[in-house]
């Protein structure tokens, strides 16, 4: 039976945190309320985005290309939006780097657009700290169980671990799902 209720949930879990990528023509500038960018290894399968499972992985066993790709949470503070931000690897580079100076990257203000302006384009990314005087950022949601919840697999398969060591862009975290080292897997392949 399905219940509906004329209530808004007072659980922020249970908002809905809308995807945002750079856009083809235009820009995407917001303030990072995520304290760490972490990323995971997808494919463009069935028409979305999903994570690239390992021994498990539909798409592999397709032989679907793979990328890698960066999550974190932003707020637009002119459209009050606090979303998820998706890029690739050598977009979320310039992340990395702020959060290498700075120790975090949450009150990272960016400004994104693509060059040249297509849905393909290459992303280039400003990045400055946010006037924490001035703007107010909301608390971290928690970007495991929104990813859980984007990708529909259960939380207690998804673990958050820290590499061993740095490499590349893959700086600082990346989400694996169970116990397949997708970073390290992948990393070595790519240097064979």
């Amino acid at each position: 039976m399905l219940y509906l209720s004329p209530d808004q949930p007072t659980d922020p879990i249970e908002r809905p945190y809308p995807i945002q990528r750079v856009p083809a023509t235009g820009s995407l500038a917001a303030a990072i309320t995520s304290k760490q960018p972490f990323g995971c290894f997808t494919h463009f399968w069935g028409g979305r985005t999903i994570p690239c499972t390992a021994e498990a992985c539909d798409a592999c066993k397709a032989a679907a290309p793979s990328r890698w790709h960066c999550y974190m949470t932003a707020y637009s503070h002119p459209n009050q939006l606090h979303f998820l931000l998706e890029l690739t690897a050598a977009a979320a580079e310039k992340i990395y780097q702020f959060t290498r100076e700075h120790g975090t990257c949450r009150g990272c203000h960016f400004k994104a657009n693509r060059q040249p302006q297509t849905p393909n384009g290459r992303i280039y990314l400003q990045t400055q700290m946010l006037d924490m005087d001035k703007y107010r950022l909301p608390e971290e949601p928690d970007l495991k169980l929104i990813l859980s919840r984007l990708w529909n697999i259960p939380l207690d398969e998804i673990e958050i671990k820290q590499p061993a060591e740095p490499i590349g862009a893959i700086a600082f975290a990346t989400l694996n799902r169970g116990n397949h080292d997708l970073t390290q897997q992948k990393t070595n392949e790519s240097r064979q």
